[in-house]
């Protein structure tokens, strides 16, 4: 199983996480660390690992966070 951790500065944290939420479950987690929003993915190949780092990030620029 592949994972990646991202540790991300965003203007509001909590935001960030509850715009997420939706994601949380299948292969991706956020959370609220530190004043940090934290994300996790996993997938058992890269290329999914990939596409579910994109989506979260495409999500924040959505909401202004990226």
């Amino acid at each position: 199983m592949n994972h990646a951790v991202l540790r991300l500065a965003v203007a509001d944290a909590d935001v960030a996480m509850r715009a997420l939420q939706p994601d949380d479950g299948g292969h991706l987690e956020s959370r609220v660390e530190d004043g940090k929003l934290v994300l996790r993915a996993e997938s058992a190949t890269a290329m999914g690992l990939l596409r579910s780092l994109d989506d979260a990030l495409a999500c924040l620029r959505a909401i202004g966070e990226a």
